[in-house]
């Protein structure tokens, strides 16, 4: 723990930038809760891109929807479309079907401009880029916590059903996007520093504000703690959280417990398998041991899948989704990316999903 806490702060001090959110009206929003929804609308999208692609992720390997999606990128490309793509160089190895050397050349060879996020510190692999995000010609985003993963439309032996989330978003919030998109690639990518092709000025045919959440460990301000605070302090009602690894700091465990004790219905849903090593396997169980003991504390186990999600709904009308996990990692070093927004019934169809 000493070693990680030193290369933590190691890195924080070289990455001395300060993330901002914000907020952009007029967008139309779609919570993808099945990974096959989500890479059918991604492929879409994609093809109907006419200038530029941003495609963000933290694990992209070599199995069919990787391979799928970066040979529809390719196309693209070849196509002249401007498509950059960002993979954190620690993620895409560290996976079933990881992406060696030889394949990223292969797809640089045939166009494809792929970049390694931290490529540069191999011996200490902090900060991680565990962002999720594409963005197609500055008018269509898609965040949220899925990977681009096999897992996310085939059950595993080892992981069971993934159950995971992403937000489809139109509108304006898109260009806000392409900007976190472009500044990560010229803060952190080993190739040239870029300029994406500024979006067409649109009317926002939606009906839907969205706050952009870009955050960089704990020397951004306000960081993945001060998010998840703020709506857990806001809530009149209720909280639902489901999240991948459930190993919330001290501050944000006794909001929770407060706001328990003041009434308000405190769900929790995580899955009956996880990734994680036998040590923070333990302790995210008694984590949740001490949360269900609360009043008004409910935790819910899905047998036989992994939770993968990183999401959060304020009485039922806040949405909080994205990337970031209530973990150490999280916290502290990762870039992350969430969204949030205020709609009964995108919040109440997220809930839904958990039931």
């Amino acid at each position: 723990m000493k070693l990680l806490r030193s290369a933590v702060l190691s890195a924080a001090l070289m990455t001395a930038a300060v993330a901002s959110a914000q907020t952009s009206e007029g967008n139309s929003v779609t919570l993808l809760s099945c990974g096959s929804d989500f890479y059918s609308e991604l492929a879409g999208a994609i093809d109907g891109a006419q200038k530029s692609i941003c495609f963000q992720y933290y694990s992209v390997g070599c199995d069919s929807v990787s391979t799928a999606l970066l040979g529809k990128l390719q196309k693209k490309a070849a196509e002249g479309v401007e498509v950059y793509a960002i993979i954190d160089n620690y993620g895409c190895r560290h996976r079933e079907n990881p992406m060696d050397d030889s394949l990223i050349e292969k797809y640089r060879d045939n166009g494809l401009d792929i970049a390694l996020f931290n490529v540069r510190r191999i011996a200490n692999p902090l900060p991680r880029n565990h962002r999720k995000l594409t963005v197609i010609d500055g008018c269509t985003a898609f965040v949220g916590g899925m990977n681009i993963h096999d897992s996310n439309i085939h059950p595993s032996e080892v992981l069971g059903e993934v159950r995971d989330y992403t937000l489809r978003l139109d509108g304006p919030v898109a260009g806000i996007l392409q900007q976190t998109f472009e500044q990560s690639w010229n803060e952190w990518s080993d190739h040239q520093a870029i300029s994406v092709p500024e979006p067409s000025e649109m009317d926002g045919n939606g009906d839907l504000a969205v706050k952009v959440c870009p955050t960089k460990g704990f020397i951004s301000r306000p960081t993945v703690r001060d998010h998840y605070l703020r709506l857990i302090e806001s809530a009149d009602s209720s909280i639902v959280i489901a999240n991948a690894y459930f190993i919330p700091s001290p501050p944000i465990r006794k909001a929770l417990r407060k706001a328990a004790d003041r009434g308000v219905d405190v769900s929790i849903s995580t899955g009956g398998i996880t990734d994680l090593d036998n040590i923070l396997k333990q302790r995210q169980l008694r984590n949740l041991n001490r949360m269900q003991k609360c009043p008004n504390v409910t935790v819910r186990t899905k047998e036989g899948s992994f939770i993968h999600a990183k999401a959060i709904s304020i009485d039922s009308h806040i949405l909080f989704l994205g990337s970031a996990n209530l973990d150490y990692l999280s916290r502290t070093i990762n870039y992350e990316l969430c969204v949030e927004i205020d709609d009964d019934a995108l919040a109440t169809q997220f809930e839904a999903t958990l039931r």
